[in-house]
C-alpha cells in the first residue's frame, strides 16, 4: 500500500491567518488584548520556543 504525504500549508489552503486568529483570541482571553495584525507580526514565521522574542 503506498501513500502520498502533501503538505497543505499554503499550498493548498494556507492556515496561517486561521491558526493566529485563534491565537489572538487566546491572548485576548488571558488578558492581553491581540489583534490578528498583531498576532501576525509578533509570531508569524518563529519557533514556538522562541515566542515573540
Amino acid at each position: 500500500m503506498g501513500a502520498i504525504i502533501f503538505d497543505f500549508d499554503g499550498v493548498i489552503a494556507d492556515s496561517e491567518a486561521i491558526a493566529n486568529t485563534v491565537l489572538a483570541e487566546a491572548v485576548t482571553d488571558l488578558g492581553h488584548s491581540t489583534t490578528l495584525d498583531q498576532a501576525l507580526t509578533r509570531y508569524s514565521g518563529r519557533r514556538r520556543s522562541r515566542g515573540g522574542d
